[in-house]
């Protein structure tokens, strides 16, 4: 029988980590049988949160709205697995350019799958490249004016990720990414 479980990428579940927006993906990896992923996040006064599972599967991705606060506490579960938490503290709420990567935002090494995200004040489509490897685009709430973009497997590190609408750009360089950087379930 095959074994079973959830990982939580980002925010980092083996280290308490700082999420530099309150609206953000969450992103991670089940493996086996896990069923729908959700997630749900506590804060520090007990109110709570529940994300919006823009992507489900081996490779799932949350998105969250959090006003500014410590002492976070995200859970995520599939329907017929266990859970995994990962606390957090968010840092600043929607203050944002018109165009901007929030996540990755410097040069922390960072698991071969991972989500590019960021906000935007306009309603284009982006793309969105880590090297030369281009991602899937999925899109949080239209009122949350987000963009996330999933990479899978990247082999090139370090590599520039960029993002654009076709006339906005986003970019961060110099992004180390390997497998040895993910967390395993």
């Amino acid at each position: 029988m095959a074994s079973s479980g959830i990982v939580i990428q980002h925010p980092n579940q083996t280290q308490h980590d700082k999420i530099r927006r309150g609206t953000f993906y969450a992103f991670g990896k089940a493996k086996g049988a896990c069923g729908n992923i959700t997630g749900e996040v506590k804060g520090g006064d007990g109110k709570c949160y529940p994300g919006r599972t823009i992507k489900d599967g081996k490779h799932w991705i949350i998105f969250f709205d959090l006003p500014r606060g410590t002492d976070y506490r995200l859970t995520v579960k599939g329907s017929v697995t266990g859970t995994q938490t990962a606390t957090f503290d968010v840092e600043t709420k929607n203050t944002f350019a018109d165009f901007e990567m929030t996540y990755p935002y410097d040069t922390t090494p960072i698991c071969n799958t991972f989500a590019a995200y960021g906000s935007s004040a306009f309603t284009s489509s982006v793309t969105g490249l880590a090297g030369v490897e281009p991602g899937n685009t999925w899109s949080g709430p239209s009122t949350s004016q987000t963009w996330c973009v999933h990479f899978e497997d990247v082999v090139n590190s370090p590599c520039d990720v960029v993002v654009t609408d076709g006339q906005h750009t986003a970019r961060q360089n110099g992004v180390p990414v390997a497998s040895s950087n993910c967390l395993i379930p």
